[in-house]
């Protein structure tokens, strides 16, 4: 018997946004055919982990003082642009996906790059959006940024200060 610790963003991250990331990078990375299973089945495992990542964006937000995710991540972004954007598109998306749906998706197949696990093997998935302002927004990328920036986070190579400092 044991007990998970869902009201602590470290243990939210530990028990359920890690397992989920692995479970869809591996298969996101995996050399099999990007057929349409391959797609409908890391498209599902991608809607998961985003919406576990935003839910572990407003737990940490409620725990630095800002109350929701929407009011860190222009704080995240002022000190990490990159990695910040990555986490308003995993917001964006999303909201997105819960609610009415407001944004163009797009799919597609992209080449293996430099910055995947494996440079050989199939065309990797891709998902898009548009976002408000027109730009295209590459999901799966912000996926894996958001979730790395979070685990830098956890692991004190980030620093947000809390909205009393």
């Amino acid at each position: 018997m044991g007990t998970l610790n869902l009201d602590d963003p470290l243990g939210f991250f530990r028990e359920l946004v890690d397992p989920n990331f692995s479970d869809f990078y591996w298969d996101f990375q995996s050399d099999e055919d990007c057929d349409q299973v391959k797609l409908i089945r890391v498209f599902r495992k991608m809607v998961n982990l985003c919406l576990t990542l935003n839910h572990l964006a407003d737990k940490n937000a409620v725990k630095l003082g800002y109350g929701e995710a929407k009011l860190l991540i222009p704080v995240i972004c002022k000190h990490y642009p990159a990695d910040g954007a990555a986490i308003d598109a995993v917001r964006q998306f999303s909201n997105n996906v819960k609610h009415k749906s407001k944004l163009d998706h797009n799919f597609s197949t992209r080449k293996r790059t430099s910055s995947d696990s494996f440079l050989d093997g199939s065309d990797l998935p891709e998902w898009s959006f548009t976002d408000k302002s027109g730009k295209k927004v590459a999901i799966c990328s912000s996926v894996i940024d958001a979730y790395l920036f979070w685990g830098k986070w956890f692991a004190g190579e980030r620093v947000l200060p809390s909205k009393n400092t």
